[in-house]
């Protein structure tokens, strides 16, 4: 369905799958999602434990980035 879009807004809960929350995403789960489908930028949204590790987890990744209410992104 997103497959090849410009940005893609996904919710990253964690950074690395909780089976205690199978209905949220976790980083480790979305890190090859732009590669794989072919997407230009990936923002992630609905980051509630682990905030620090989520931030840290997108560091060096220029397509992958928390979304922040405001931003203006070039597509």
């Amino acid at each position: 369905m997103f497959r090849g879009a410009d940005l893609l807004f996904h919710e990253c809960f964690t950074v690395e799958a909780d089976p205690s929350q199978i209905f949220h995403a976790s980083f480790a789960m979305l890190a090859d999602t732009p590669e794989r489908l072919g997407i230009g930028a990936l923002r992630l949204y609905h980051v509630r434990r682990d905030r620090r590790a989520v931030l840290a987890a997108c560091a060096g990744n220029g397509r992958i980035a928390l979304a922040v209410p405001g931003e203006r992104i070039a597509v």
